[in-house]
C-alpha cells in the first residue's frame, strides 16, 4: 500500500503498516512482501518489500547472475512479471542457463548438444551426443516457461533514465511489473556530468536514483554488485562491507546489503595453486595433514553457499544457506529435492 500524499500523519504512516499486515494475511502470506523464491531467504528477511532497494555483492564466479536469475525466473513463474537486466550476457546465454536448470544438464551442454555428465569416448576423446529423452527435458523447461513472466533487457549501458522509462511502461500496463533485478550494477552509466567527476559520484547518482525509482514504482529492486580485489587478500575470504567497487551511496541507500559466499571456491583455488606446495620448514607429516585437511574441507564444502545478510533495515542480519549446482549455475534451498524442477509455473484462474 503505497502513500497517496507527501506529508502524512504518524497515525495514519501505523494504518498503512497495519493495512500491509492484513493484505499479507489475506494473500495467506507469512511475508511482507514478494517471496524471494528461497524459503531460507523468506525466513531471513519477510520477503522482498515494496520500494525496497536490495544491493547482491559477490566476486567473479561465485554464482552473483546465477542467483539473481534464479529469483527473477522463481518470482515470475509465481505470476509477477519480472524485468531483468544483464549488461554483459546475451539473451540465448541466460536462456541457456534456464534451460539447463530445469533439465539438470549443464549449460555447455545445451549449446554444443553434448553431454557434460558423462566422460569423454575414451577412443575419440569426443563428447556423446544428448540422448533423446535429454533434449526432451530441455523442450519442456521451454514449454513450462511460455507464459512466464520474465523480460530479458540485455542492452548495453544502461541508465537510470532508460530504465524508469521502461519500467514505467510496463508499470502502467495491464501485467504490471513486480520485480526489477540489475546485473550489474557497475555497468550501468551515469549523466556525462556525473562520469566527468568521477566514478564514485557516477555511483552515487546511479544508487540514490535506484532508490528513488524504487519508490517511484512501488517494486522492489535487485542491484548486484562486483566485490574489489581486497577480498582476495584476506585469509578469511567472507566479503564485508568495505569490499564494494566503486559503490558510492550503494551502501547508504540500500535497503539490504548482502553477499553471495562459496567456500569451495576459494579452497579448490588454493588447491590448484601453491597451497599443495611444501613450505619452508614444514615437516612431510606436517605436510601430509595439511593436505589431507584441505582435501576433507573441499568435499565438505561442495555445493555448498552463503548469502551473508551484513545490513538489513527491516530485518535481522545473519547467514542464509543455499545449495549450488556447479554444471547447471543454478542455486536451490537446502530443504529442495535436487531432483525437484528448477521452478515450478503457478496458473491463476
Amino acid at each position: 500500500m503505497r502513500e497517496s500524499l507527501p506529508n502524512v500523519t504518524i497515525a495514519e504512516a501505523i494504518a498503512q503498516a497495519i493495512a500491509c499486515g492484513r493484505d499479507a494475511l489475506a494473500r495467506g502470506s507469512a511475508l511482507a512482501g514478494l517471496s524471494w523464491g528461497y524459503p531460507a531467504l523468506d525466513r531471513m528477511t519477510g520477503g522482498l518489500l515494496a520500494e525496497g532497494l536490495y544491493l547482491l555483492g559477490a566476486r567473479p564466479a561465485m554464482g552473483k547472475t546465477a542467483l539473481g536469475l534464479g529469483i527473477a525466473m522463481r518470482v515470475a513463474a509465481r505470476g509477477e512479471r519480472v524485468l531483468f537486466w544483464s549488461g554483459e550476457m546475451a539473451a540465448r546465454q541466460l536462456g541457456a542457463r534456464a534451460g539447463a536448470a530445469w533439465a539438470g544438464l549443464s549449460t555447455l551442454s545445451v549449446f554444443s548438444g553434448r553431454r557434460y555428465d558423462i566422460p569423454e569416448d575414451v577412443e575419440t576423446g569426443m563428447r556423446v551426443n544428448l540422448a533423446p529423452w535429454q533434449w526432451d527435458d530441455l523442450a519442456e523447461g521451454e514449454r513450462q516457461a511460455e507464459g512466464v513472466p520474465l523480460e530479458l533487457d540485455t542492452r548495453s549501458g544502461l541508465t537510470v533514465a532508460g530504465l524508469r522509462s521502461r519500467a514505467r511502461r510496463m508499470k502502467r500496463s495491464k501485467a504490471g511489473l513486480g520485480l526489477i533485478v540489475l546485473d550489474y550494477v557497475g555497468l550501468m552509466q551515469g549523466s556525462e556530468a556525473a562520469r566527468r567527476r568521477g566514478r564514485y559520484e557516477e555511483m552515487s547518482e546511479i544508487s540514490a536514483g535506484l532508490k528513488t525509482l524504487a519508490k517511484e514504482l512501488g517494486v522492489p529492486i535487485i542491484a548486484l554488485a562486483q566485490l574489489n580485489r581486497d577480498v582476495e587478500k584476506r585469509e578469511d575470504k567472507r566479503p564485508i562491507e568495505a569490499d564494494l567497487r566503486d559503490s558510492g551511496g550503494l551502501e547508504q541507500d540500500a535497503d539490504m546489503v548482502a553477499f553471495l559466499y562459496r567456500d569451495h571456491y576459494y579452497l579448490a583455488k588454493e588447491a590448484s595453486g601453491d597451497g599443495l606446495q611444501k613450505r619452508e620448514r614444514e615437516t612431510d607429516e606436517q605436510f601430509a595433514n595439511r593436505c589431507s585437511d584441505l582435501q576433507f574441507r573441499m568435499r565438505e564444502a561442495v555445493g555448498k553457499a552463503q548469502v551473508l545478510i551484513r545490513k538489513n533495515r527491516h530485518g535481522g542480519t545473519g547467514s542464509v544457506r543455499l545449495r549450488f549446482d556447479h554444471d547447471s549455475t543454478w542455486f536451490r534451498d537446502e530443504s529442495e529435492d535436487p531432483r525437484s524442477p528448477a521452478w515450478v509455473r503457478e496458473v491463476h484462474s
